[in-house]
């Protein structure tokens, strides 16, 4: 079957219809760590072949909306329907990892839970639309609230049973307060878990800086072992952590973007260097590459606890980060020089 929006894609229209829609965003979207821009000043097109690559994932009723609009040629509309897109695709970027995690149970608890979404903001409790809202869990607080935080395993927080039994909980601790059935934010929710749980480890707040991982140096000069012994909660072995890099790297390859992965993270050179040395006529000529490679380490990641939202554990990711640099070597910058 014919998809007009993938061929409107691969035209040479999309390119200067999504730097328009998205100029006015992008500064405040970041990539991953793994791809992260080092300084080349073309960091703008990198953003728009992220989410081009991000557009073509797209299916069901948001792919539906995007092929009707193409077909009718509503070009204003599809402007439209672009922005609100990346306007949402970066708002889940950064959103709190919790509430993330929060949202994805309730909802799959919709019916029992009383999960409604909003553009605002999502809601669980009371089904009537006439229900109070409990609007700030910091204020109630404020005015004497005294929340009670029943004993559970914070080990266990991402589990599905753990959330679904503090939100119960914490609805009706709500509905005693206000002498009411109630809606309440998801939001006023996670405040209340970040209230009474030291949950940091496994869902960090947004924005806050970690403590970088440390290692010790051996006699020849090379990093060896992590120094904070912290592996005991981790899912994997370092065994298996480097088995998983050799199936992450073997994926890599498959794609012929190994020297792209080495080229960027490893000699840390500009874009412009790079798409030099692949043989691109410029910058712009790695975007796609790069986003591919995006694509597929996220992929990997999802698929694997510790290495993505909602469980991601940053010692983990970087001590997984180096093992992958490991696959690079120092004659892939020297030659290049």
């Amino acid at each position: 079957m014919k998809s007009f929006f993938l061929e409107w894609l691969n035209s040479k229209m999309c390119y200067p219809v999504l730097s328009r829609c998205l100029e006015g965003g992008f500064h405040k979207h970041k990539r991953p760590d793994w791809l992260e821009d080092i300084g080349d000043p073309d960091d703008f097109s990198d953003q728009v072949a992220i989410f081009w690559e991000f557009l073509r994932s797209q299916e069901g009723a948001s792919l539906v909306s995007l092929e009707a609009l193409v077909a009718r040629q509503d070009w204003e509309g599809l402007a439209r329907k672009i922005r609100y897109m990346y306007g949402h695709y970066k708002k889940e970027k950064f959103r709190d990892p919790l509430y993330q995690r929060v949202r994805q149970v309730l909802h799959s608890a919709a019916e029992e839970y009383g999960y409604l979404p909003g553009r605002k903001y999502s809601s669980y409790g009371a089904r009537s639309e006439s229900a109070t809202t409990f609007d700030s869990y910091l204020a109630h607080l404020a005015f004497g609230m005294k929340p009670i935080h029943p004993e559970i395993n914070v080990n266990a927080i991402n589990t599905r049973e753990v959330i679904l039994f503090l939100a119960k909980f914490f609805k009706e601790q709500v509905d005693r307060e206000l002498g009411s059935d109630c809606r309440i934010p998801i939001r006023e929710f996670c405040a209340y878990i970040r209230g009474g749980y030291d949950v940091e480890m496994i869902y960090p707040t947004p924005g806050k800086v970690k403590q970088a991982l440390e290692y010790d140096t051996g006699e020849d000069g090379h990093e060896t072992h992590m120094k904070n012994d912290g592996t005991e909660d981790w899912p994997y072995s370092e065994d298996s952590l480097r088995e998983l890099a050799h199936v992450l790297v073997a994926k890599i390859k498959q794609y012929d973007l190994l020297l792209l992965f080495c080229l960027l993270r490893y000699c840390q050179l500009k874009q412009r260097d790079i798409a030099k040395i692949l043989g691109y006529s410029g910058p712009s000529g790695i975007h796609a590459p790069m986003a591919k490679l995006d694509a597929i380490i996220r992929q990997f990641f999802s698929l694997h606890d510790g290495l993505s939202e909602p469980d991601e554990n940053e010692e983990l990711l970087q001590f997984f980060g180096k093992l992958l640099l490991d696959s690079c070597k120092d004659d892939d910058c020297s030659r290049y020089e």
